[in-house]
């Protein structure tokens, strides 16, 4: 089975640069590579002049310049390490040994990360994600995985599709397209930048598959879509390469604004303050989230607001979303315990603004003295251009606010003995033929 390897060593095609990941399974009856009594070629992990041997048949590929290396280090992965079982901690830290020995400069094992996978006493070197055992087959959460290592290297997964090898049945996901799949990819490069390895490390995105086709899995040209997959990851990184920073790009971005705007707030009154009430609702699994309504505030062609974000229920996750915006002008704002509630209450969002409306010239002076105030969700995101026209020359505009704070039900009193009580969707239509 080396054959091809042992070429692309003598002929040094393809001219790319690999690395080598180990299938470690035994060659069963069953597609999976699960361990069973009816098994072809077994994989067990012997001893210390084992694991030698092995380590010196790699040697001549750990040797090639095309060799990828990241911080240095040789990168070489694993697809199944928990079938290792107790050797996995002793053979690799033998080899992470021998490859210093051997003057490469170091050996990073990736570990594959599964379902079910747990390191405890041996923490990995590096972790890779493989679509679908580390996620599922929806690949619209795969941007919202945690990280779970120092060094954490994404995955995707192209389409699954198990009818091909099934008389009858199989599993398919209608996910299956390359548009659709564009647009998940983006999304996961955009992941990626923000959220990225460590400096000096390298940030792989491992793609399953370029030709599985027993699930209906490639990424190379098809029959069906042609040369279509290909095309759209190459949109794809376009796509990325123009709208998304790296995190280091980021922050000098944001140190760069925040010394702007904060000379512009110095010298002049601010524009105008938002005050936010964002829930668990919010969190990044929503199609509108508090991060979006944020970026859509950075990127307003009006940069003289300010921002006081607050949440009213228990979870406890939107401090740490202001805080890594890493910008001066939104603050965050401790509703007291007393306010808060378990579940997401109209009654909690409103005690949280009566709060700040109470304090906002000690929570924030310049959004006290500012010349607008609107209400907003954390789901509610800005054109860039929502607020240019809030000043016209020095004269403030004319405008209404977008969002008018108020109770459930609001009410009108027709006369001086009559009370109608009209909801939410009727405030503005209340003032139809009322004239001022």
């Amino acid at each position: 089975m080396d054959a091809i390897l042992q070429q692309m060593l003598i002929d040094g095609e393809p001219n790319i640069p690999f690395m080598l990941n180990w299938a470690n399974e035994p060659w069963t009856s069953r597609w999976d590579g699960a361990d069973s009594t009816d098994s072809f070629i077994a994989q067990d992990y012997g001893t210390l002049e084992d694991w030698r041997k092995h380590f010196e048949w790699l040697l001549p590929f750990f040797r090639s310049p095309k060799y990828i290396r990241s911080d240095g280090k040789l990168q070489f992965a694993v697809y199944k390490p928990s079938h290792v079982g107790d050797k996995i901690g002793p053979m690799f830290t033998a080899w992470r040994e021998w490859a210093v020995e051997e003057g490469l400069g170091g050996l990073d094992v990736i570990e594959t990360k599964w379902d079910n996978d747990k390191w405890s006493e041996f923490a990995p070197d590096a972790v890779n994600q493989f679509m679908p055992h580390a996620g599922g087959t929806d690949q619209s959460k795969y941007p919202l995985e945690k990280r779970i290592n120092r060094v954490f290297h994404r995955g995707s997964l192209v389409c699954w599709d198990t009818t091909p090898r099934h008389l009858s049945g199989g599993n398919t996901e209608p996910i299956c397209h390359p548009v659709s799949w564009k647009r998940h990819m983006v999304k996961l490069l955009q992941k990626i930048k923000e959220d990225p390895n460590p400096a000096g490390t390298e940030n792989f995105l491992f793609v399953n598959a370029l030709n599985e086709w027993g699930e209906g899995n490639a990424l190379e040209p098809t029959a069906q879509w042609e040369d279509q997959y290909g095309k759209a990851m190459k949109e794809a990184v376009e796509i990325s390469n123009r709208e998304h920073m790296w995190r280091h790009e980021f922050l000098a971005q944001q140190r760069k604004s925040n010394n702007v705007t904060g000379e512009l707030q110095n010298k002049t009154k601010t524009d105008l303050c938002m005050i936010v009430h964002a829930h668990r609702w919010h969190q990044k699994d929503q199609i509108h989230n508090i991060d979006d309504m944020i970026k859509s505030l950075q990127a307003l062609k009006n940069q003289n607001w300010r921002a006081i974000i607050y949440e009213s229920d228990r979870e406890g996750f939107v401090k740490n979303v202001v805080s890594t915006a890493f910008d001066s002008r939104i603050k965050f704002f401790e509703v007291p315990e007393d306010i808060k509630t378990e579940d997401r209450t109209p009654q909690a969002g409103h005690r949280g603004f009566e709060k700040i409306m109470q304090d906002i010239g000690i929570i924030d002076p310049q959004c006290g003295n500012a010349t607008y105030m609107l209400h907003a969700q954390g789901s509610d995101s800005f054109h860039p251009s929502a607020f240019d026209g809030i000043f016209n020359g020095t004269k403030p505009a004319d405008i209404l606010s977008l969002r008018i704070q108020s109770k459930k039900m609001i009410h009108k009193v027709t006369n001086l003995t009559e009370e109608v009580v009209l909801p939410v969707h009727r405030r503005c239509t209340r003032f139809k033929g009322v004239s001022s």
